[in-house]
């Protein structure tokens, strides 16, 4: 494709240990914010770093080969990228689909997809055509999630490089090509930064978050950065007096910038993706201009020896850290607060200085035990690797299971009425997940009992139409589409089924919410004024035809208490610490009260039913098991199928003797 490059080329930018230090700074912003560590929920701004960095080395050394020889060995650049890259994180991929079998058979089959379009750099794409949401909440994260961002940085490599010799030869001999590369590289990063604000959605942004077009200016500002700084060679001395100054001064904004956004923002948050991560990679290009001209304050800072060795193994701490933190958690070991992020470090620490010192490092030197990695060694190894880690990921993701129906982002929406007698009730259902995963046990005891049946129920979703609010007052990544879906599928619950009762069973009603953009917190007079009217609103569509509706109390899960949080008066039982979740929501007592107080007002209509003494059996707390039969599966908090089939029989007596004793 070009002369061969010569072996000093990737020396002309030099050593420069504040690059290091920086590397370092990113990669320890990430492991704090995937660490769950408190005031750190911007951290994820790492990445934004990283991609910065990636973009101004990798076009440093381009357009260093290119200057030297006129031209760029495609096929060299590659290989020193392949050497860089693929034997560690082929090493990481191994050994995750190797603990798939003691993860749940229902993720493995998402995870062996993870695996293999990590294996090819695309499974930022798989997360975007598939609808992963980086912010979707109960979700079983994947521990291989993290893997998007270098599959971006990949296809930067891949890529640019060619855009790079392209360019190159179509310029050649124009005096204003430096100009015109600018220009180019300039409109290309406005234009991806446009993307990003673009694709921005307060419910769910992971769509802009993880795809290639809207992050990719990032790497774009690196590289116009060292095209703009190349002709000015790297000095070796520092600068002083009033430039000194102005230098300092900048470098404490860039990380007055960086510290901000890495503990004030969050991945919600419309301030990143309309300026903060223009702010992040802007801050990245200033520090790595005071770098390059070694400044003094950056030197005092960045040059920190825990920094640059940070920096350096930053590639293994990035790769191992998060299999790490989402395999090594509390269930698995239990282990909890400190003694669990100890282990984790320590497990981290571990295996990033055997990534690095067996894996990395001898393979990037290009020579291996006397043997020379050249193209026609190294990409036939790697393929062959590759393909090694494809028969293993499969073999470590068989046994997968589909996930449970009652998590299918799909409603629950069926009509069984028309298989019943003509002159049969109909009993429906609504509600969240538990109800969904408690719906095949009603839908068979009612057909046994001649009865019609109807359902809409959805995972994630409650029975009422305000937007539910996290612990940030951010609507859950799913909140838009419960309010429209929930809604229409009520409607033709009454149109179609014409319902003589409906069973009303849902835990999701406990969040915080949002009326007119203000958030409610749980429990306030507020919130419950707004969530009283905006149930009544829902007992109006549930019971247009005339239906009654029983109001199910949620039972409590396994290892559930009864009687601490039980009372009628749910402001008195909020006094009580542990009456309210750590994230805001309401615990089980408050809301069973809620509901009650709010059943009181429509006596004509509303029947209650409490759950809890059919699934607890009276004890306190609840047991796993009933009847010999295992109510729950291991979350504890949906039914069995076999737990289904025991309750609804159960359940189905407690709504007709309430209905029967109702006025």
């Amino acid at each position: 494709m070009s002369t061969p490059a010569a072996p000093t080329t990737e020396r002309r930018l030099g050593h420069l240990p504040g690059l290091d230090g920086l590397r370092g700074v990113a990669v320890l912003l990430v492991l704090l914010y995937h660490l769950d560590i408190t005031g750190f929920d911007g951290g994820f701004v790492g990445v934004d770093m990283f991609f910065v960095l990636s973009g101004f080395l990798i076009t440093s050394l381009l357009l260093a080969e290119q200057h030297a020889h006129r031209g760029v060995d495609l096929v060299a650049f590659w290989l020193r990228r392949a050497r860089r890259l693929l034997p560690a994180v082929l090493v990481v991929l191994a050994v995750v689909v190797l603990l798939a079998p003691t993860i749940d058979a229902s993720l493995r089959g998402s995870l062996r997809w993870d695996a293999i379009t990590s294996i090819f750099y695309v499974v930022n794409w798989r997360f975007v055509l598939t609808g992963a949401s980086y912010a979707a909440e109960n979700s079983d994260p994947s521990m291989l999630g993290h893997l998007w961002s270098l599959a971006i940085e990949e296809q930067f490599y891949v890529l640019w490089p060619l855009i790079i010799a392209i360019g190159a030869h179509l310029v050649r001999g124009r005096h204003d090509a430096r100009r015109l590369g600018l220009i180019a590289m300039g409109t290309a990063a406005a234009g991806s930064a446009v993307l990003l604000a673009a694709g921005y959605d307060r419910f769910d942004p992971s769509g802009a978050y993880f795809a290639t077009q809207t992050r990719v200016f990032e790497p774009l500002f690196g590289a116009f950065l060292a095209l703009a700084i190349s002709p000015r060679q790297y000095r070796s001395q520092r600068a002083t007096g009033r430039a000194t100054l102005t230098a300092d001064a900048l470098v404490v904004a860039c990380i007055a910038a960086i510290a901000w956004c890495a503990t004030q923002l969050d991945f919600r948050d419309i301030r990143y993706y309309r300026g903060g991560a223009i702010a992040i990679s802007l801050a990245t290009c200033l520090l790595v201009v005071t770098i390059v001209e070694r400044n003094r304050l950056t030197s005092l800072v960045l040059d920190l020896a825990p920094l640059r060795l940070c920096g350096r193994v930053s590639y293994g701490i990035y790769l191992w850290h998060w299999p790490v933190i989402v395999w090594l958690d509390a269930d698995r070991t239990g282990w909890t607060g400190g003694g669990l992020l100890a282990a984790r470090l320590a497990v981290i620490a571990a295996l990033t200085a055997v990534s690095y010192v067996c894996i990395e490092s001898p393979i990037r030197s290009g020579r291996v035990r006397g043997v020379v990695l050249g193209p026609r060694i190294a990409f036939p190894a790697f393929g062959a690797t590759a393909l090694v880690v494809v028969a293993l990921t499969f073999v470590g993701t068989s046994g997968a299971e589909p996930v449970p129906e009652y998590l299918s982002e799909d409603g629950g929406v069926r009509d069984t009425d028309g298989d019943a007698p003509a002159d049969a009730q109909v009993y429906a259902i609504v509600g969240d997940s538990v109800a969904r995963s408690l719906a095949p046990g009603l839908e068979a005891e009612a057909t046994k009992r001649d009865l019609g049946y109807a359902q809409a129920t959805f995972g994630g979703c409650s029975v009422g139409q305000l937007l539910r609010l996290d612990e940030n007052d951010d609507p859950f990544s799913n909140a838009a589409r419960c309010v429209e879906e929930t809604r229409a599928a009520f409607d033709a619950l009454v149109a179609h089924s014409d319902p003589d009762v409906v069973l009303w069973y849902s835990q999701r009603e406990r969040y915080a919410v949002e009326v007119d953009g203000e958030a409610l917190a749980a429990g306030t007079r507020e919130w419950a004024t707004a969530v009283f009217a905006d149930w009544d609103g829902t007992l109006d569509r549930l019971t247009a035809s005339g239906a009654r509706l029983a109001l199910v109390l949620p039972a409590y899960g396994n290892g559930g208490h009864t009687e601490l949080c039980e009372g009628d008066d749910p402001y008195a039982l909020l006094e009580r610490e542990e009456c309210r979740a750590d994230n805001g929501a309401l615990t089980g007592g408050p809301l069973r009260a809620f509901y009650r107080v709010w059943a009181a007002g429509h006596g004509d209509r509303v029947v209650v039913v409490d759950a809890t003494p059919i699934v607890c059996s009276g004890e306190d707390p609840c047991p796993a098991e009933a009847g010999g039969v295992a109510l729950r599966p291991d979350d504890g908090i949906h039914f069995s199928e076999a737990g289904a089939a025991w309750v609804a029989p159960r359940l189905l007596d407690a709504v007709d003797t309430a209905l029967a004793a109702s006025p």
